[in-house]
């Protein structure tokens, strides 16, 4: 159980809306800007006492806070800004289920990014993202400086792309957008793993760590399922024809990620699947290999049972056997036994029983 609920022992019995970081560890605060003025798009890196005047001012914007600000700042946010002490209670928790939640002044969104280690080995890593959007801008909250939205970046460099306007609405779109292309990614190369221990499976190779792979692609998938999942319903919150905060004119970009995220959904329940029918086959597996190592003791026990007797009957301490005073007994006694087990096998082979 503590694989999928952490970090919960230090909220126990406080009053909800209460503003206290769980598990994070402390990081250094970066703040980048984005600032819509005079049609032109402007980045500037900015402090925590610029975050507010931004936003209450003119012009679009993307604010994207990475790190630990300190929880007097949260407060501060909440006064100023009129953000609900909940919201905050889910942006500095970092086991927060996807989730979206609208309110007057404001929209939140709070989803799991998942993007592929840019050290070889490290494997997956996973990080919550919150958002906020306004009718002005959007502001995100990470928690390192590890993100997956170089490609944002880089676009709004480019006056003829449409986010240089810093419409709030396509922004959200294009950061949902650029997580989901994420979960494609991380889900093809956990897929690309699952196949081919298929075909190593079904190649006859032996796997002597079969159970341990199988394991840990299931504990994969079982990850991604958890938290890809519940983003299919943010989706469909937003996707709402009654959603003040989504412009008609961007819905059919909602509906394109949307088609991605189901996507995404029907490959890993078909790898789980695919995951579940590779363990019947290994099993399978090892039970004929057993049966075949059954097979081979049980026709060599069948071809001995005779001989046995014929060894026990002459091996007897009746003073009068007539044929072992026979000179050529002992001769006669081998050739027996070999004609005794070559007819069993023969007659094991005609049946085909090996």
């Amino acid at each position: 159980m503590a694989r999928y609920i952490k970090s919960v022992k230090s909220k126990a019995g406080i009053a909800p809306g209460t503003l206290l970081y769980d598990d994070y560890q402390e990081v250094p605060v970066s703040i980048d800007c984005y600032l819509r003025k005079n049609e032109n798009t402007i980045f500037s890196q900015i402090t925590l006492d610029e975050v507010i005047p931004i936003v209450q001012g003119d012009g679009n914007f993307w604010i994207n806070i990475t790190g630990t600000p300190p929880l007097s700042w949260y407060e501060k946010l909440s006064q100023d800004l009129g953000i609900h002490k909940l919201t905050l209670e889910d942006i500095l928790s970092s086991n927060q289920r996807p989730k979206i939640e609208s309110y007057e002044t404001y929209n939140f969104v709070s989803v799991k990014m998942i993007y592929k280690a840019k050290q070889k080995g490290q494997g997956a890593l996973m990080e919550q993202l919150s958002l906020i959007e306004t009718n002005k801008g959007v502001i995100t909250f990470q928690h390192t400086e590890l993100d997956t939205f170089s490609g944002i970046r880089s676009r709004l460099e480019n006056v003829n792309t449409r986010i240089y306007k810093l419409d709030p609405d396509y922004m959200v779109f294009c950061i949902l957008d650029t997580i989901v292309d994420n979960y494609m990614i991380i889900t093809e190369k956990v897929g690309a793993r699952i196949d081919k221990l298929e075909d190593q499976l079904l190649s006859g190779a032996k796997m002597p760590h079969f159970v341990a792979k199988f394991s840990a692609h299931q504990r994969e998938l079982n990850v991604l399922r958890k938290n890809v999942r519940p983003v299919k319903e943010v989706m469909i919150q937003i996707m709402k024809q009654d959603n003040v905060w989504v412009k008609p004119e961007h819905l059919p970009f909602y509906n394109d990620v949307h088609d991605h995220l189901l996507l995404v959904v029907e490959t890993i329940d078909a790898y789980r699947d695919l995951l579940s029918d590779l363990l019947n086959i290994h099993s399978t597996q090892v039970n004929n290999s057993m049966n075949e190592v059954m097979k081979t003791l049980t026709i060599f026990s069948a071809i001995f049972i005779p001989i046995t007797f014929i060894a026990g009957v002459y091996g007897t301490n009746f003073d009068y056997l007539p044929e072992l005073h026979y000179k050529y007994s002992y001769f006669i006694f081998w050739c027996v036994l070999v004609v005794v087990a070559g007819a069993m096998l023969w007659y094991f082979k005609r049946k085909r029983w090996f």
